[in-house]
């Protein structure tokens, strides 16, 4: 049987994805439930970001505030920890934070620099 052109592709795309998908994970080595604020500074500003977080196991759930709130970037977050890297996704944004103790910092999806500290 002969595939014709876009379903040939369409089947390839998928075998590719599959073949990637049994990337390794880490179990998380940290925690970070909890309140965590800071700042969020790009080459066009700056603004504040607060984060209450709940992880159990290495999921993550919570609600992210990105001042100034006209950005329309607040709203409920979710993600994972793997290892030390937080992986978060919330309303317009996201980003992979590594976490070192009651600090973390990384940069948003955005571009953005975040650091931020547990309270």
């Amino acid at each position: 049987m002969k595939l014709k052109g876009s379903f040939q592709s369409l089947l390839l795309g998928c075998l590719l994805v599959a073949g990637c998908a049994t990337s390794r994970t880490q179990p998380p080595n940290v925690d970070v439930t909890g309140e965590w604020v800071g700042e969020w500074v790009n080459a066009t500003g700056s603004g504040g970001i607060s984060m209450t977080l709940k992880q159990v196991d290495g999921i993550v759930t919570g609600e992210v505030v990105v001042l100034p709130a006209s950005l329309g970037m607040t709203g409920a977050a979710h993600g994972s920890v793997e290892g030390n890297i937080l992986s978060i996704a919330y309303r317009g944004s996201g980003g992979n934070l590594t976490v070192r103790g009651d600090e973390m910092s990384g940069r948003s999806l955005m571009g953005s620099t975040l650091t931020l500290r547990r309270r």
